[in-house]
C-alpha cells in the first residue's frame, strides 16, 4: 500500500475523530497499516481489530484527507 498518510497527517486527521468513531485498538491497527505498511491480515493479528474494520477505517481517512485537500489545496487554501 502507497503510505498517503504522514504520521503527523494521520494524527491531525485522527484528532477530528472521537474515541468512539475510532477506538484505540482501530487507530493502532490504521498506524500499522498506513505508517508502517503491514497487511491487514497481520495489522488484524496484532491489535484484534478485523481487517474490515481496519479497511473501513483507512477508507474513511483517505476520504478526509481527500476531502481537506480538495477544499484547501496544496497550498492551504491561500491566494497569491
Amino acid at each position: 500500500m502507497r503510505q498517503f498518510l504522514t504520521e503527523s497527517q494521520l494524527e491531525a486527521l485522527l484528532s477530528l475523530y472521537s474515541e468512539r468513531d475510532f477506538p484505540s485498538n482501530t487507530r493502532e491497527a490504521v498506524r500499522l497499516r498506513i505508517i508502517h505498511g503491514h497487511t491487514y491480515e497481520l495489522a488484524e493479528f496484532i491489535t484484534g481489530v478485523s481487517r474490515r474494520n481496519i479497511y473501513n477505517g483507512v477508507k474513511k481517512l483517505q476520504v478526509a484527507h481527500d476531502t481537506i485537500m480538495e477544499t484547501y489545496g496544496r497550498d492551504g487554501g491561500v491566494k497569491q
